[in-house]
């Protein structure tokens, strides 16, 4: 269980959502799970799982009217100024996501890789989550089979286009996902 409260990024909600298993992944949090109202006005879209039909529209609305997310904005003017800091280094709802982490000690969850850098060099540094380490919780605590954690992890390569880079977190237990075949998650 991950514990701490957590806020996620853009382009980790639009990975969590192209699983097809957003809700129960950000089920096995016991810390609050919150995304930004930056970030809510970026999720919008998946690529549809056919190429030639038009994107697919998502909504983390369900998510939060069942408690599943709590959305966030800066609460003061530390945060306000934090925002504005971090909009000169990153996008908008990557800067008010790490703003409000840096303010409330909560941990970051992002795939973005300037979002990480920005984040490892502050004193102190957030901390951070990855997509895959999230993924790789879920797959432990509700026992997924292999095939479908196999699945998971393609459909966020395809519908949210992500892959992993050289230096990501879990990226070589994500490679051995994917190129493998077997009956049970890797432990």
């Amino acid at each position: 269980m991950i514990a701490q409260s957590v806020i996620l990024d853009a382009s980790t909600l639009l990975n969590l959502f192209a699983t097809g298993n957003a809700g129960e992944i950000l089920g096995c949090f016991t810390g609050s799970r919150i995304v930004c109202t930056a970030v809510a006005s970026e999720v919008l879209h998946l690529r549809n799982e056919e190429p030639t039909k038009p994107p697919e529209p998502i909504s983390i609305n369900e998510l939060i009217s069942v408690g599943v997310l709590t959305k966030a904005e800066p609460a003061n003017s530390h945060e306000e100024s934090l925002y504005v800091e971090f909009a000169s280094l990153l996008d908008d709802g990557e800067a008010m996501s790490l703003a409000l982490c840096v303010s409330r000690s909560f941990c970051l969850a992002t795939d973005d890789r300037k979002a990480r850098r920005v984040s490892a060099s502050l004193s102190p540094p957030v901390a951070l989550l990855s997509t895959a380490e999230l993924v790789k919780q879920w797959a432990r605590e509700m026992d997924v089979s292999r095939e479908t954690l196999r699945n998971a992890l393609l459909a966020i390569e395809r519908r949210a286009r992500f892959v992993p880079w050289q230096g990501y977190p879990e990226k070589d237990w994500w490679t051995s996902v994917v190129s493998a075949d077997g009956s049970r998650v890797a432990r």
